[in-house]
């Protein structure tokens, strides 16, 4: 099991995220401020991920964050982070 892994089951979930992380597009679709929201995350599991790298969509409501190796794919509804996985290469 990797560090990234131990670290995700401690993390107890679902994460509350303050309103300041969604912007508005459009007049219904909220998209989340990556930047913010990466700082709802426990440290030790931001020290793994990619300054380098941009996020990406992963599908309705779930995203896809750069790990120094692999991915972190995290899935959002309402105001909350439901599920955060490892997606290794």
């Amino acid at each position: 099991m990797s560090e990234v892994q131990k670290i995700i089951q401690s993390i107890v979930l679902p994460i509350q995220l303050s309103e300041d992380v969604f912007l508005l597009l459009g007049k219904k679709r909220r998209i989340p401020d990556f930047d913010l929201m990466i700082r709802h995350l426990p440290e030790e599991l931001r020290a793994y991920l990619d300054p380098n790298a941009t996020a990406s969509s992963g599908g309705t409501r779930t995203y896809l964050l750069p790990l120094i190796e692999g991915r972190l794919r995290i899935r959002i509804e309402e105001q909350a982070i439901v599920e955060i996985a490892e997606i290794e290469y």
